[in-house]
């Protein structure tokens, strides 16, 4: 690349910034479609064999989407709001973090990680 290191740290944040809107608004389709079970129409057990096999995600970014659709991280406001503005990950991650302590009966469910691939 024939660009400036000052131009390409400017493409770095904002390629950052799309993909982490990007992620949030996947989170968001995917709690819809576990709400609605509507992975089982193309023959699917599960949310994340459906990420895996449909959306065509390895196991391991499968298992991530799938904890967050599971755990509701989503319906923090905060969440979702620091997310939508660029925040960087870590806060929102610790943000998360948080969310996931006080509600810890969502995260040690065993259905956390059911038909996980």
């Amino acid at each position: 690349m024939n660009i400036t290191d000052k131009e390409l740290d400017q493409k770095a944040v904002r390629l950052s910034r799309d993909i982490q809107q990007r992620g949030i608004k996947l989170v968001e389709i995917l709690t819809e479609i576990d709400k609605r079970q509507s992975f089982s129409e193309h023959s699917y057990r599960s949310l994340c064999m459906y990420i895996v096999r449909y959306l065509g995600f390895s196991e391991a970014q499968a298992t991530i989407y799938n904890k967050l659709v599971k755990t509701k991280i989503l319906a923090s406001e905060k969440v979702k709001q620091m997310a939508r503005e660029g925040e960087d990950s870590l806060s929102v991650l610790r943000l998360a973090e948080q969310h996931l302590r006080e509600n810890p009966d969502v995260y040690n469910s065993p259905k956390i990680f059911e038909n996980v691939v």
